[in-house]
């Protein structure tokens, strides 16, 4: 669009993805946040180092990438590019449901119960507004829908959202292997780390670590299961995250649950 304005053609600067940010070559392929998702996915990333621009990250990438990792790159970037014009020209734009590794069961926008003799763990993350802190909030609850237990985790440090989440699912895990084995549910809102966690694609990224962490600790558990549901059928975890930046690295049960708490885990299970 840019390169449109600089010849007077009446457009907007703005990315037609994302609506929130000038387009530039770089923030279509790399940097807008839908984007950002795609690499994420294949284990790339786009953790850009600063005053780099597109043909910089480019060199940046393929000198330390594999010849099929490069291609993927190209691919990447044409699908990419592709994607964009299908919204621009036609109007198109790619539906959640038919990103690879979406799964029949995924996406539920309410809250159901395990099976009987299971647990169901939801997991959520959060950046807080300074930008240098992320939190995570993890609620653990039985076949009839009773909360047992829950933590929460804070991060003093300045962290990619898609990352936090991951490192969300793998203290779940980490926790659930101190714990009875049972068959067990994990839910989490984050697409990316599902998708990540059922590929087969090896990450070179920070991300990728913690995803091959979580496949690690999956591997010793052999009974849980991990899926994707939308915000809407976990609003309790959301609202546990949210209190972690008041009660960092905590963990409580019914007994000894936050005050604060409280009222939103009797409101859902009474909902």
């Amino acid at each position: 669009m840019c390169q449109l304005l600089t010849k007077r053609v009446a457009v907007s600067a703005l990315c037609p993805v994302c609506e929130l940010e000038e387009e530039t070559i770089l923030h279509c392929l790399f940097t807008c946040h839908h984007v950002h998702l795609c690499w994420d996915r294949v284990g790339i990333g786009t953790q850009i180092p600063v005053n780099h621009n597109f043909l910089s990250w480019m060199a940046l990438l393929f000198e330390k990438l594999e010849v099929e990792m490069k291609a993927m790159v190209a691919t990447l970037c044409w699908a990419i590019w592709n994607a964009r014009n299908e919204l621009v020209w036609k109007r198109k734009r790619v539906a959640e449901i038919s990103w690879p590794g979406f799964y029949a069961g995924d996406g539920a926008e309410q809250w159901s119960y395990p099976p009987e003799n299971s647990v169901k763990i939801n997991v959520d993350a959060a950046l807080f507004d300074d930008g240098n802190r992320a939190g995570v909030g993890v609620l653990l609850r039985d076949a009839k829908g009773l909360f047992i237990e829950g933590f929460t985790r804070m991060f003093q440090e300045a962290l990619d959202p898609a990352l936090v989440e991951a490192m969300g699912v793998r203290e779940a895990l980490s926790w659930l292997k101190r714990r009875p084995r049972q068959q067990a549910f994990v839910e989490t809102d984050c697409l990316t780390v599902v998708q990540a966690l059922r590929s087969q694609v090896k990450m070179i990224s920070l991300f990728g670590i913690v995803i091959s962490e979580c496949k690690c600790i999956l591997q010793e558990l052999k009974n849980v299961s991990i899926c994707f549901i939308k915000r809407s059928a976990y609003m309790v975890a959301h609202c546990v995250v949210r209190a972690s930046i008041l009660h960092p690295d905590r963990s409580f049960n019914l007994r000894d649950v936050p005050t604060d708490l409280l009222p939103y885990l009797v409101a859902e299970f009474v909902g």
